[in-house]
């Protein structure tokens, strides 16, 4: 069991992320990569089957980047849970 001595409001979502990762079992956190990894690849799929370019891809990051940059600490909580919910 993973044992983290502060408070988890005292720290960002990124920061109690790496703390996460930092402390999990090698295994766990190859589970959660692995299943974060296939998400990714089904998604640059099916986006290729939608015929969206990996060009079109940069251009929506470059046009929309402070809207995906406020998702980033969502995305760290739920990596974060997945992690923690393996090793129960």
């Amino acid at each position: 069991m993973i044992n983290l001595d502060y408070d988890i409001f005292e720290s960002s979502p990124m920061e109690k992320l790496l703390d996460i990762l930092q402390n999990a079992p090698k295994s766990t956190i190859e589970r959660a990569m692995q299943r974060l990894f296939i998400e990714h690849i089904a998604m640059l799929e099916l986006l290729e089957k939608q015929e969206i370019s990996e060009d079109k891809i940069k251009e929506y990051i470059f046009n929309n980047e402070n809207s995906l940059l406020e998702q980033v600490p969502n995305m760290c909580i739920d990596l974060g849970a997945k992690v923690l919910g393996q090793e129960g």
